[in-house]
């Protein structure tokens, strides 16, 4: 694989299209990151002309874990989780792979988005309950006092980062997001809102 040169070559979307979401079905589920949105590559050169080529496939895509609690009294149902920077996180790029790690430039302004989603089913979280919530994005390092904003189920919580945090490709970050009322527990089961707090910290690069 070259290098792309031409807009029409070298394009892959990442993740998924700007009109399109991520779908993940029930809990620490990682069976929907494959296929072509989730594109590997490998880069040979210098092979002799009497030596079969070989070379170790790697992912091009980074891939976020967000890992939500239920810290209430009452079930959760975990509908949508996603996660918005401030560059280009999904949809369609044109990959140079020529260097020491895949390059992705975005395709134009219309094919890219800064907001990763995941549609989820069958993620019920019973209380004190916590599982993980997979989204692919290009790989990319937030820069120190940036902002990182992380959704549930429609709230948002904004952060702004002390230092810097690498998405790395092939890496798994993890997002640790508890979820707590604000108030007394009620006995329903409830829809995130402004009445629920996003508490968000970071783990380890994987």
């Amino acid at each position: 694989m070259l290098s792309p040169a031409p807009k029409l070559a070298g394009q892959m979307t990442l993740g998924a299209t700007v009109h399109q979401t991520q779908l993940q079905q029930g809990k620490d589920n990682m069976s929907h990151i494959s296929g072509d949105n989730y594109p590997l590559y490998t880069s040979i050169k210098g092979v002799p002309s009497d030596e079969i080529p070989s070379g170790v496939m790697r992912q091009i895509t980074s891939l976020v874990a967000v890992n939500v609690i239920n810290e209430t009294s009452v079930p959760i149902s975990v509908t949508s989780v996603g996660i918005r920077a401030s560059e280009p996180l999904v949809g369609k790029f044109l990959i140079d792979i020529t260097g020491d790690k895949a390059v992705c430039a975005p395709y134009d302004e219309a094919s890219v988005s800064s907001t990763a989603m995941l549609q989820v089913s069958d993620a019920r979280l019973e209380a004190g309950e916590q599982a993980k919530f997979y989204l692919a994005v290009k790989p990319f390092e937030a820069k120190a006092d940036s902002r990182l904003t992380v959704l549930v189920n429609g709230s948002e919580k904004t952060i702004r980062l002390s230092e810097a945090v690498s998405f790395g490709e092939g890496k798994i970050k993890t997002l640790n997001v508890p979820v707590r009322p604000l108030t007394n527990p009620i006995t329903t089961m409830p829809e995130l809102s402004s009445d629920w707090i996003l508490l968000v910290t970071w783990t380890a690069v994987l």
